[in-house]
């Protein structure tokens, strides 16, 4: 066992409990044999802080200290790890860094951890198991949560779903091995033996979430969680339901109209449809020289449409000359934009990621790690929704690259709406400012 390994391990297994140590022991070994098997590396010591961590590497006869400081004590070595490798020696050439001074922080983005303040605290995915969303807020209110998690069984699963709905005792049997189910009010409490029964014979295999509202919740919570770990009880106060308001908000792209709209349990779905059908038709109005299909993999609507859209943005608004689709190759990556000639004299690789299959932390990580030595600016487009669901995350990856790094690291840009009804691309940073607006107009 290689010396970081065996540190690092013997730090994991004291710091953390037993089932997140699964999760990360799986991970750490393909990180570590992927950071020790750059050319020339060696790692010589490690050092764990209450905040972070610090490791002397020695790349050839130099060497180099990579510290890594997150925005909180929650963001654990494995992860530190996985974003920092980029900096040290993945790439064809080494980097070498002094510790920089601080970049310019994300905005806090506490406030607008509006899944937190659902009292879900996921921060990747989960690939499998079932999962009870437990609640009191009525049937409106379920059809967003449901839509909620939907999100999250499509970033584990890459699986298109729909949100199925259990309307009575006699269709608990139709709950599967995989799926979101959200079972109407009064079910569970006509028949609460019976669901326990369906939820015991799925073991561990599958994923999938369930959500209920139940009369006397804390008797059976005390029974299920007796069968399965993952209990959610969801907050379903006003500052719950103003959180789902805003990350109904979020799903729209922002839209001018909907943020005026009226208030209502059940805003996600019905906002989270809005925006797709306004994509839809910028899609079959725009110029399509820029749909073009990607190769050698199945793509999905989503990717294409947000992919034409990202180029043709390019070359309206940052009037880019020369723009490639799927046919420009970094360091043997075909990217999915690159654009250069543009009136601000930059160069744009722009890789279109929409969490379908994928955690987006793993999706961040993978163009930093393709791209970061290609073009002027490096840009992620992610789907809203995404950016809203899982911001606290990526927000705390993002200020931790910015603060080891004084290159380009990365920029997320979301498709959203203007005041004049107008897609643009934001920023993160003016995405979460218009989400805390969100929270102090509902």
């Amino acid at each position: 066992m290689s010396f970081l390994l065996q540190k690092l391990r013997e730090h994991i297994r004291k710091t953390y409990q037993p089932e997140v140590l699964r999760d990360l022991e799986s991970r750490l070994g393909q990180v570590v044999e992927k950071l020790e098997s750059a050319p020339a590396v060696a790692v010589q010591s490690v050092e764990f802080y209450e905040i972070g961590m610090r490791m002397q590497i020695a790349v050839g006869d130099v060497d180099i200290y990579h510290v890594a400081y997150p925005s909180d004590v929650s963001f654990h070595p494995v992860e530190l790890l996985e974003v920092g490798i980029p900096f040290v020696g993945i790439s064809d050439q080494v980097e070498i860094f002094e510790p920089p001074p601080p970049a310019r922080p994300l905005p806090d983005v506490e406030e607008v951890d509006l899944v937190g303040a659902l009292g879900i605290q996921w921060e990747r995915a989960p690939r499998e198991g079932t999962f009870l969303l437990e609640h009191n807020g009525g049937d409106d209110y379920s059809l967003s949560l449901g839509r909620i998690a939907l999100e999250f069984f499509i970033a584990a699963t890459g699986k298109l779903a729909d949100l199925r709905i259990i309307k009575d005792v006699s269709e608990l049997g139709l709950i599967e091995e995989e799926g979101v189910y959200v079972i109407k009010s009064g079910v569970v409490d006509s028949s609460a033996l019976r669901f326990i029964e369906i939820l015991k014979r799925f073991s561990g295999r599958g994923l999938r979430y369930i959500v209920f509202s139940f009369s006397e919740s804390e008797r059976l919570e005390k029974t299920l969680r007796g069968i399965l770990r993952q209990y959610v009880r969801v907050n379903s106060d006003a500052e719950a339901k103003k959180a789902v308001q805003c990350l109904a908000t979020a799903a729209s792209g922002l839209h001018p109209t909907l943020r005026s709209g009226p208030a209502s349990d059940d805003v996600f779905n019905r906002y989270w449809e809005f925006y797709w059908e306004l994509l839809e038709n910028m899609y079959r109005e725009a110029n399509l020289e820029f749909d073009v299909q990607s190769p050698g993999e199945i793509e999905t609507e989503h990717h294409r449409i947000l992919k034409a859209y990202v180029a043709t943005y390019l070359k309206q608004e940052k009037e880019c000359k020369n723009i490639k689709v799927e046919s420009y190759s970094c360091r043997g990556s075909i990217v999915d934009i690159y654009a250069d000639g543009c009136k601000d004299g930059k160069s744009y690789i722009v890789d279109v990621k929409t969490s379908i299959g994928a955690n987006p932390l793993d999706e961040i990580r993978e163009v930093i790690e393709k791209y970061q030595a290609c073009g002027d600016i490096v840009a992620v487009v992610m789907r809203p929704v995404v950016v809203a669901l899982f911001i606290r995350a990526i927000a705390r990856m993002l200020n931790m690259l910015r603060s080891i790094s004084t290159e380009k690291v990365v920029d997320i840009w979301i498709p959203s709406y203007e005041e004049n009804n107008k897609l643009t691309l934001l920023t993160i940073n003016d995405f979460i400012q218009k989400l805390k607006l969100c929270k102090e107009k509902n």
